[in-house]
């Protein structure tokens, strides 16, 4: 009988701490303009980031995710931030609605009579 065990463990020369990468993600998380920073709160426990918070477009939840995931030392990336969309489907109804309107407004239709042409058999 054999027995096996595949066990492997990888270790960085330069080993970040976990306060050191939390400070790194907060800081890349600060310097793109399309996440609101203020909004995203960075969990760090043994490399693996956790990011929660509430944003209102999936974009920043996913530039978020991306600003982060490779930055040193990360070792791996939970993303739970919700989004949470500021629009109502009734506001979405009623603005699609209005540019209907809108449309329909500026359109002018015309019908015309086609004069019947002459046939010989």
């Amino acid at each position: 009988m054999t027995a096996i065990a595949n066990e492997v463990e990888v270790k960085l020369t330069d080993e970040r701490t976990d306060a050191e990468i939390a400070e790194s993600a907060r800081m890349a998380l600060k310097l793109d303009s399309r996440v609101p920073a203020e909004s995203v709160k960075v969990v760090v426990s043994n490399g693996w980031v956790t990011l929660e918070g509430k944003v209102p477009y999936y974009y920043q939840k996913s530039t978020a995710e991306s600003d982060v995931r490779y930055l040193a030392g990360v070792k791996g990336v939970t993303n739970a931030i919700v989004v949470e969309s500021t629009v109502s489907p009734t506001d979405i109804k009623a603005r699609i609605e209005d540019a209907l309107k809108r449309i329909a407004s500026s359109m002018r239709i015309e019908s015309r009579s086609r004069p019947e042409t002459a046939r010989s058999f």
